[in-house]
């Protein structure tokens, strides 16, 4: 997620997340937190162990009664799309797989997963075949299309560094790009790479390799993400969704520093403490009842109508995933307990969002 995030976990392990002043900690360097925004903290979030076919988690170790609750040994809900990392598994939605590696952070395509180590190797893990496909930065950032076999990261070279884009369908890079040392990976779409060098956005059109140059209706807005058309900004105070020929799409009133669209573009999520997922035509917020849950946050689409929180029901935890279907206004429990926010800013659980909290 964003060092916001973080703030807010590393004070939730420590004191009643009801005490905790919001809009301080929202209003502390905001834009400082989107300028930092390559490091997306909730790649990992969590302690736990592997046992058997199940995920056994650790009971957390703060709060009233956490060694008397029942440490959860299930499995993913069937058609939940989701996927995290544990030490060196990999959970995923057909089964899990033993990569050999840690798996620091990861992301899905459409035709399997690309996990980061301790080492920043970068390996493709499709079914129960994991093979090494190239190196990254110390602190990884991983980008992918999720409609295709595409992935996009930074790879360094002895003269510099250069944009990768390999493609699992077809096995193989299919772009390398030299870029500036202050360049980031800010989306991949539509065979297209987004990266920010220096302030300024280009596009490379992974077929062609050719380049140009784009940016906001809004003077000095900062992308952060890209899905079918729909490109989104964040501004002055204000979030804008722009697509070409048509007029943006204002979306006030969000605190969060990171954006997912919908695989349509159709809907946005933001990484604030609470869940808010936004239609990208009107900018109304669409609501989503997540219960009693205190905390709650998206962090990936798993479809056009369904989209993946962590949350919790206090600020101590257990921690959960959760599947939220917008149409519905529903959610259904995933993971019931990841373990207490303590145990989670300690490290060693990846969700599917290319990087990892311990790098903030």
């Amino acid at each position: 997620m964003t060092e916001k995030l973080k703030t807010l976990m590393d004070r939730a392990a420590d004191a009643d997340f009801a005490a905790l002043d919001l809009d301080a900690v929202t209003a502390a360097g905001d834009r400082v937190v989107r300028r930092r925004r390559a490091v997306m903290g909730v790649a990992s979030l969590a302690a736990v162990a592997v046992l058997g076919s199940g995920v056994a988690v650790l009971a957390s170790g703060s709060g009233d009664g956490a060694d008397d609750r029942t440490r959860w040994t299930g499995v993913p809900v069937d058609g939940s799309g989701m996927s995290w990392g544990v030490g060196e598994e990999l959970h995923t939605p057909v089964g899990s797989v033993d990569v050999g590696h840690l798996v620091r952070a990861h992301v899905r395509t459409r035709v399997g997963f690309v996990t980061v180590d301790d080492a920043a190797n970068v390996w493709s893990v499709i079914g129960g075949e994991v093979r090494p496909i190239g190196q990254t930065q110390a602190t990884p950032h991983l980008v992918s299309d999720t409609e295709t076999g595409q992935v996009a990261w930074l790879e360094p070279t002895p003269g510099g560094v250069r944009a990768v884009v390999h493609d699992q369908s077809l096995d193989r890079r299919v772009r390398s790009v030299p870029v500036g040392k202050d360049t980031r990976v800010v989306a991949l779409d539509s065979g297209a790479l987004y990266v920010e060098r220096d302030g300024k956005y280009d596009v490379i059109d992974v077929e062609s390799g050719d380049q140009w140059q784009i940016g906001s209706s809004e003077s000095g807005a900062e992308l952060l993400a890209v899905e079918n058309g729909a490109l989104v900004w964040s501004g002055d105070d204000r979030y804008l969704v722009e697509r070409d020929a048509t007029a943006p799409v204002v979306i006030d009133g969000v605190a969060g520093s990171v954006a997912m669209l919908s695989p349509d573009g159709s809907r946005v999520t933001f990484d604030a403490d609470e869940l808010r997922v936004y239609d990208t035509m009107t900018g109304k917020r669409l609501e989503i009842g997540v219960d009693d849950r205190v905390f709650a946050s998206g962090y990936e689409w798993l479809d056009n109508d369904r989209v993946a929180v962590i949350a919790s029901r206090s600020g101590t935890g257990p921690v959960e995933l959760l599947a939220c279907e917008v149409s519905a206004d529903t959610c259904v429990q995933v993971v019931p307990d990841l373990g207490g926010f303590d145990e989670l800013m300690a490290g060693g659980f990846s969700l599917p969002v290319g990087t990892s909290l311990e790098d903030e």
